[in-house]
């Protein structure tokens, strides 16, 4: 369930665990509205206790401190998303935690304007692969085949829903991709937290690849 600071009521008091959503709050342009804070710090639980944080947020690698700050009453939001709408909903409810819901709606268009300004005449089909044995493609519930959409790159499997679709080579040979694209897993894992320098990454993939 989002979070929700609406109504007139003041954000909470939010400390970060990890680079990746603190690089978010800061893409939201929220970054002055939580505390970051290195969870392997020995006093990372007491500051975040006397400064009287209540919401923590991280990747799923802080679920062990996590639990320590839960024990003392500080809730622990982790987020890993990858499919489009987890990444909205991501943005949404980091958003209206530090108060400001709608600069998740804003971040969106930023990125979207920053990635199509620089498009392309050429409009490459390419078939983004995952791994190889088994043979795995970046589907079209996946952010980052959005990312790719609004750079004007094509996802030969954009209809194919998921984040991750297993197919044989026959359907990619059926696909007639212009290009096929290995693509590193951290890169569909943090497109959500640098999305316009995961499309420069992309580009930069995909040109290498003629």
């Amino acid at each position: 369930m989002a979070l929700c600071a609406c109504g007139g009521e003041p954000p909470r008091h939010v400390v970060s665990l990890s680079p990746s959503t603190t690089r978010v709050a800061e893409a939201l342009g929220l970054g002055d509205r939580l505390e970051s804070l290195d969870p392997k710090a020995p006093d990372a639980l007491d500051r975040a206790f006397r400064s009287g944080a209540n919401l923590a947020i991280g990747s799923p690698d802080v679920a062990d401190v996590g639990a320590a700050f839960a024990s003392r009453g500080v809730q622990v939001r982790t987020f890993a998303p990858e499919a489009t709408d987890e990444v909205l909903s991501a943005y949404t409810e980091i958003a209206s935690a530090l108060g400001k819901p709608k600069a998740a709606a804003a971040l969106i268009e930023r990125v979207t304007a920053e990635v199509t300004k620089t498009r392309g005449a050429e409009s490459p089909r390419v078939a983004l692969v995952v791994s190889r044995s088994p043979l795995r493609f970046v589907g079209g519930g996946a952010f980052l085949s959005k990312l790719l959409g609004w750079a004007g790159v094509e996802n030969v499997f954009a209809d194919q829903p998921g984040v991750m679709v297993a197919l044989g080579q026959d359907a990619l040979d059926a696909r007639k991709p212009d290009r096929v694209v290995d693509v590193p897993r951290a890169l569909l894992r943090d497109a959500w937290v640098d999305p316009v320098g995961t499309v420069r990454a992309l580009e930069g993939v995909v040109t290498a690849a003629d």
